[in-house]
């Protein structure tokens, strides 16, 4: 979203495009997610923006693959949110973890 690109948003991700070791992000089409997902045996509670240009193309597979992991206890895409979504909708990612700390 244009309003949510500020200063602050801007110098963060100047100072950390060089910390970047995943360059044109081919890692998101391969097979390295569900791979990675085998190994989560504890409770997992996923929030995504649905704007988040990683993987807004690949939504059906995304979520297919967080509700059939066998520990899913949450998968929430909020709408209107980009990549940084805790920089983006502060109050919604915070009361959401909130919640999801309150349930343990």
């Amino acid at each position: 979203r244009p309003e949510a690109v500020d200063d602050t948003a801007v110098a963060i991700q100047a100072a950390n495009i060089p910390r970047d070791r995943m360059r044109r992000r081919r890692l998101v089409t391969t097979p390295a997610f569900g791979a990675a997902l085998q190994l989560v045996h504890c409770r997992v509670d996923v929030l995504y923006g649905a704007e988040d240009v990683l993987y807004r193309a690949h939504w059906p597979a995304v979520t297919a693959a967080w509700r059939a992991h066998p520990t899913l206890a949450d998968v929430q895409v909020l709408p209107g949110v980009g990549h940084w979504l805790q920089y983006e909708a502060p109050e919604t990612v915070n009361a959401w973890l909130v919640q999801r700390l309150a349930e343990r």
